[in-house]
């Protein structure tokens, strides 16, 4: 992979979504593309589709050569997972994407699926 791996696996992903026709959007700012280094992704999805996301996931690393090291369920709307591959001279890559339906921090639920999923880009 190039020297902006994490950010091309990161695209790569949302690609992959997208062609498994997962209605998705990544939430924060991505105005100026995804950057290499630029932290967690957070993708949301549709609240009856949180439960498709580890089988989507294993897919994906199936076809990308990569491995899931790690799927959390950190709240009861959100996963938190970890893909694993080997980058440039050899270096590990342990980047972290969270999937979450509503929007909810310790129990209370702020906004709904239907709600980060309005008006989303590339339907």
């Amino acid at each position: 992979m190039m020297r902006d791996d994490r950010a091309r696996m990161a695209q790569w992903l949302l690609a992959f979504l997208a062609r498994e026709r997962l209605a998705h959007c990544v939430l924060g700012d991505v105005r100026y593309g995804l950057r290499d280094g630029a932290g967690t992704v957070i993708v949301a999805v549709a609240d009856d589709c949180l439960a498709e996301v580890p089988q989507l996931l294993a897919r994906f690393c199936r076809e990308h050569g990569v491995h899931l090291v790690q799927l959390i369920e950190h709240e009861q709307t959100a996963r938190c997972a970890t893909l694993a591959w080997t980058g440039p001279a050899g270096a590990p890559r342990f980047p972290v994407t969270e999937f979450c339906s509503h929007y909810a921090r310790n129990g209370r639920r702020f906004l709904t699926a239907d709600q980060l999923l309005d008006g989303r880009e590339g339907e």
